[in-house]
């Protein structure tokens, strides 16, 4: 019975983690089209890293999220800063 309950408290956890991946890619696709100066990009980005490292590689899908998060969220992020400099 302990190891069914600890069994479904990871099974949880692993869940939560995912939706933090999820949500950090949604997130960086959601700053292509929306940038308010790279807020978002930047909310997609922390979002994202703490997908990532919540997932101690667990869930190859929430890792593949959070790091195509991660990358869409700092292009955003660098487009953003060109933009502010005049250079885009």
């Amino acid at each position: 019975m302990k190891k069914e309950n600890e069994a479904q408290i990871e099974t949880v956890e692993t869940k939560k983690q995912s939706v933090l991946s999820f949500i950090g890619f949604w997130l960086a696709i959601v700053s292509l089209f929306i940038s308010f100066d790279g807020v978002v990009s930047l909310f997609a980005l922390i979002i994202s890293f703490i997908g990532l490292y919540k997932n101690n590689g667990d869930d190859a899908k929430g890792k593949k999220l959070a790091l195509w998060g991660m990358g869409i969220g700092l292009g955003g992020l660098i487009s953003a800063s060109l933009q502010m400099m005049g250079i885009l």
